[in-house]
């Protein structure tokens, strides 16, 4: 985030048909991705320089963390009657039109910076390069790696046919997280982030039959939650406090319980879509445009003006960019598709 990616950082506007449309998770991802902006813009905890320094904005990197809470659930919805293939290309035409743009876009702003070339926008286009040996175009890039490597647990287990032992997968990958001391396996099971993918799809599974086995998965779930928060607080020697963030992390699993438990409900306007949709091209686009910007001001307005920037541009590239090339994509996958699902000619 997002990232999102925060993260999908990602919108549900474009899932299969068949997959449940929650008009308040658009408004969510939205705001989480405007946290992070805010966090980036008016805090700067990476190279940037604050837009306008406001002490508040530090918490506003939690909305990663609120990003992956989301595709627990989303993802888990969407995955619902899909098989591997078409839940991998559903996945690919989410993600990738939006991040090309928006990755082109950012090393079109960075061309005077010596260390991205040629060679390192054509990496940073898989998505996927190693940031050992590959600089990253946007530094928060990195949430999209780890949203990846949940997307590709759910696909592992929807070739296998197992995505209704998913319960079980994520009461082991959870516990694991939990007790192993192995820096290498906690850095394989994501033990940063796995409690809340795992408490994402806890709320999924709770909106479909609440028991008490899976009041318990969520609750273990939050209780990692906050080990982990506190972790991270005290290991980056954050300025962020360790009670705030774990309020701030504790309202993120009860905001998506009580929408995944239709307790909370908002209408069901257009609008709101559009801003989940946007919120994936807002975080794409954000952190190499202030590093390019360099600009301070004491100006509320002319702040609030930057952001409205970055709003617009996000709508352009999902209306003008994103969504045609997602047409595109799509229209070629399901081609393949009924190529494959015809049966051989006898002549």
């Amino acid at each position: 985030m997002s990232s999102i990616t925060v993260g999908q950082a990602v919108s549900t506007v474009h899932q299969s048909s068949r997959a449940e449309h929650l008009y308040a998770i658009d408004l969510l991802r939205f705001l989480a991705a405007m946290a992070v902006v805010c966090c980036h813009w008016c805090f700067s905890p990476d190279q940037m320089h604050p837009i306008m320094k406001i002490n508040a904005a530090k918490y506003g990197l939690f909305g990663v963390q609120l990003f992956f809470l989301i595709s627990g659930l989303v993802i888990l919805i969407s995955a619902q009657g899909q098989d591997f293939r078409g839940f991998v290309a559903a996945r690919i035409v989410r993600l990738y039109p939006a991040f090309w743009i928006c990755c082109t876009i950012s090393a079109l702003i960075a061309f005077n910076d010596p260390l991205l070339g040629w060679p390192e926008y054509l990496h940073n286009m898989t998505m996927f390069p190693d940031p050992h040996y590959v600089p990253l175009i946007n530094q928060a890039y990195w949430s999209l790696v780890v949203e990846a490597k949940f997307y590709l647990l759910i696909s592992v287990l929807l070739l296998c046919g197992w995505l209704h032992r998913i319960e079980l997968v994520l009461w082991v990958w959870i516990v694991a997280t939990a007790c192993l001391p192995s820096a290498l396996m906690r850095h394989l099971l994501m033990a940063h982030y796995a409690c809340f993918f795992v408490g994402g799809c806890a709320c999924f599974l709770l909106r479909k039959q609440p028991t008490w086995d899976r009041w318990a998965l969520l609750f273990v779930a939050w209780v990692v939650a906050m080990s982990e928060t506190v972790r991270e607080v005290v290991s980056q020697n954050s300025v962020a406090d360790a009670f705030t963030s774990c309020m701030l992390v504790s309202s993120f699993f009860a905001v998506i319980l009580a929408v995944a438990r239709n307790w909370l409900v908002v209408p069901q306007w257009k609008a709101l879509t559009t801003l989940g949709a946007i919120s994936y091209p807002i975080y794409l686009l954000h952190q190499r445009i202030a590093i390019e910007m360099g600009w301070t001001t004491d100006s509320p307005g002319l702040l609030l003006l930057a952001f409205a920037w970055i709003i617009v541009l996000a709508w352009v590239v999902h209306r003008w960019g994103e969504l045609p090339l997602q047409r595109w994509m799509k229209a070629r996958f399901d081609a393949a598709r009924n190529r494959n699902r015809q049966p051989p000619s006898l002549f």
